[in-house]
């Protein structure tokens, strides 16, 4: 791995930079080790707490994790962090459901088709588990919301896209506390049930609009 020495100017975001300059030029995969700190420091001519400070911040933002005798890898993409993240900002914070239901409006029905072109193998199988733990759920047996998210990343992972999968993980940390408000209530956890079987009726039927206008109903009761 050849690094370029760096100038003093904003030094703590260049190494950041260079750091993840070696990430990404050597293809490097998430588990696979980065130079050790000393290594760093040496090819890029700074000291070694500016190395272990871009390391922090790297491992912060969810890019690099330390393990123990190990040292740093590369991280798998964790979108959870984001959202957790963004949640936090006073802009996000002041959205609308309104603004939240149609953002997850237009991506579950613009990945319908896809799922049904793709027909990606499991993902059905995946789907029909998601909807044996929510009956669980209702009848008090199981976790609504490990229920929930169980179909919704099986119907992701059927567009075969990891970016709209990522999109789903981040839009997952919005709808957590309103989905557990909403489908606690005896009545409409049926509701939520009946909603997402006829989704994966429809689905399994390869009927696109059906399956697409069901979802909008769905989503339309968290703001009606």
């Amino acid at each position: 791995m050849n690094l370029k020495p760096l100038d003093r100017q904003t030094l703590r975001e260049k190494v950041v930079e260079a750091i993840r300059s070696v990430i990404v030029e050597n293809g490097l995969k998430p588990g696979d080790r980065l130079p050790t700190e000393h290594e760093l420091a040496e090819q890029l001519s700074v000291g070694k707490s500016s190395v272990r400070e871009a390391l922090k911040s790297l491992e912060l933002i969810g890019v690099i994790e330390s393990r123990p005798k190990i040292g740093c890898v590369v991280k798998s993409a964790d979108m959870s962090l984001l959202s957790e993240h963004i949640s936090f900002s006073p802009q996000v914070s002041r959205v609308t459901m309104e603004e939240l239901v149609e953002a997850r409006e237009f991506l579950e029905t613009n990945i319908v088709p896809l799922v049904i072109q793709r027909d990606e193998p499991g993902v059905f199988e995946e789907m029909a588990e998601g909807l044996k733990l929510m009956e669980e759920a209702v009848a008090g047996k199981g976790d609504r919301r490990e229920a929930d998210e169980k179909f919704h990343m099986a119907l992701f992972k059927g567009a075969h896209n990891t970016v709209l999968q990522s999109f789903n993980e981040v839009m997952e940390g919005f709808f957590v506390r309103l989905r557990e408000e909403r489908v606690n209530r005896a009545s409409e956890g049926q509701e939520w049930l009946d909603a997402h079987r006829a989704i994966y009726q429809a689905l399994e039927k390869r009927d696109a609009g059906t399956a697409q206008a069901l979802i909008r109903a769905h989503l339309r009761r968290y703001v009606n």
